[in-house]
C-alpha cells in the first residue's frame, strides 16, 4: 500500500501540483502587468526567447545565438533596473494589505480611482493561457 501511495505522489500528483503552481504564479503575473507598458516588454521578451531557442537550438547559428545569448545576461540586469518602480511595487503587493490602516485610499486619503472590471472570457483566456504556459515549461523541464 505505501509503495502505491508513493507513486501515486511521485508519478501523479507532484506533476499536476507543480503545474497548477506555475500556472498560478503565471496567472498572477499576467494579470498584474496587463493593460501595461510592461506588458508589451514581455510580448518583446518572449519573441526574443523564441528568438534565440530558434537559434541556438533548432538552426545552430552560433553568432547569433551567442549575441542573444549575451543579450540575456545584460537584460537581465537592465530589466531590473528600467522596472525597479513597478517590481518594487508588485513586491509590495505580495506583502498584502498597506500598514497605515487606510483600506483602498492612497496616500493623500483619496479614494483611488475604479478599476474596470474583466469580463468573463478575458478572465478565462488568461487563466488558460497561464494553464498553457505551466504545462510547456513543465514538459519542457521534465524531457
Amino acid at each position: 500500500m505505501s509503495a502505491w501511495l508513493t507513486n501515486l505522489w511521485t508519478l501523479y500528483l507532484v506533476p499536476v501540483l507543480d503545474i497548477l503552481l506555475v500556472a498560478f504564479i503565471c496567472y498572477r503575473i499576467i494579470r498584474l502587468v496587463q493593460g501595461t507598458v510592461a506588458a508589451q516588454v514581455i510580448r518583446g521578451l518572449i519573441v526574443l526567447a523564441g528568438l534565440t531557442f530558434l537559434a541556438t537550438q533548432v538552426l545552430h547559428l552560433a553568432a547569433l545565438g551567442w549575441l542573444l545569448r549575451k543579450f540575456w545576461l545584460a537584460g537581465a540586469v537592465a530589466f531590473v533596473v528600467i522596472f525597479q518602480p513597478e517590481l518594487r511595487a508588485a513586491i509590495a503587493a505580495l506583502g498584502g494589505p498597506r500598514r497605515d490602516g487606510a483600506k483602498g485610499t492612497a496616500a493623500s486619503g483619496t479614494p483611488p480611482a475604479p478599476q474596470p472590471a474583466v469580463p468573463a472570457t478575458d478572465e478565462t483566456e488568461t487563466r488558460l493561457i497561464a494553464l498553457g504556459v505551466a504545462i510547456l515549461l513543465w514538459f519542457y523541464v521534465t524531457r
